[in-house]
């Protein structure tokens, strides 16, 4: 039966050969670094100050020693700094967290599929990038009932890549929004991607080319032009994660202008889904520079006439 001491000196021993194997380096390290446990005799060491190990997790150490391997080798490409506190005691599941913990203030936020199930594994992790991807998909269009008015408006004003009679149900459920009539100065398929730049470039409505851009996913952003309907996950490389990382404002970014482009369309949807049909209609008033001409104009641009 091995005493503690004895293992913090078989521990030593491991860090030596553990440092010539993953360095390949001739001379072992100091012995500062030998006095500084590590994974994976650490964890044994700590177990039995308080007890024999079970032998389940003796079983998962010896199982899983690959997928820790491949968990090590990811905390020492992005996280080389934090690899004594992520490859600390605890499970699959205790080491996840704490990985995504330090990860996501220097790179992207990661899915919460790690901390959702708990038999999500280091080597599930390993396999593949855990994060979201939100591009549009037509499958999705089942469910718009359940959608915000905002948003289906805009399916129905703008031409997507949903078969014709998808249309069907979404131009219902907008004409209860905002009636007919408005309905009629949609061209059938409705507005395409060329036309929305063309008329809305410019404007104040960015959230609304946000969302036709997303639906063509054409926002030049990983997370908002894939879908896992369309695409497969990401294995893990550097190329992929600073993509992901450099994006990351951008994304934020386009979320939040289409959010706000919902929620102006709901505040009045009949008076402001007029608005962006007489827009791209070019139906608008006719709005003058004020540099142009030296009359008081109202805060619309319109010049203000007296009644005779």
């Amino acid at each position: 039966m091995y005493d503690l001491e004895t293992l913090q000196r078989e521990n030593a021993l491991a860090v030596q050969s553990a440092h010539r194997m993953v360095h390949g380096r001739n001379k072992a390290p100091d012995e500062e670094t030998i006095d500084q446990p590590v994974f994976p005799l650490a964890i044994l060491a700590s177990v039995l100050t308080v007890g024999p190990p079970s032998l389940a997790r003796l079983a998962d150490a010896i199982l899983n020693s690959d997928a820790i391997h491949d968990f090590l080798m990811l905390v020492r490409e992005y996280l080389p700094q934090y690899e004594a506190e992520i490859m600390a005691g605890g499970g699959d599941f205790d080491r996840i967290k704490r990985f995504k913990r330090y990860f996501e203030p220097l790179y992207f936020e990661m899915s919460a599929l790690a901390e959702a199930y708990d038999e999500f594994t280091l080597e599930d992790f390993c396999m593949q990038i855990p994060v979201e991807l939100y591009g549009f998909a037509g499958d999705d269009l089942e469910y718009f009932a359940d959608f915000r008015d905002g948003y289906t408006l805009l399916l129905a004003l703008f031409e997507n890549p949903c078969l014709e009679d998808e249309r069907v149900p979404i131009l219902e459920h907008a004409k209860d929004l905002v009636g007919a009539e408005l309905l009629k100065l949609i061209p059938k398929d409705g507005f395409s991607l060329d036309d929305i730049h063309e008329k809305l470039d410019g404007t104040e409505h960015e959230g609304c080319i946000a969302f036709a851009d997303w639906m063509w996913q054409n926002t030049g952003c990983l997370q908002l032009d894939a879908n896992y309907h369309e695409y497969g996950a990401e294995e893990w490389s550097r190329q992929v994660v600073d993509m992901l990382t450099e994006e990351r404002w951008r994304v934020d970014d386009l979320q939040g202008k289409m959010l706000q482009a919902y929620q102006w369309l709901e505040a009045n949807p009949p008076h402001n889904f007029k608005i962006l049909l007489d827009l791209m209609n070019g139906t608008e008033p006719e709005k003058i520079a004020k540099e142009q001409i030296p009359l008081p104009l109202d805060k619309e641009g319109q010049v203000i006439t007296k009644e005779v």
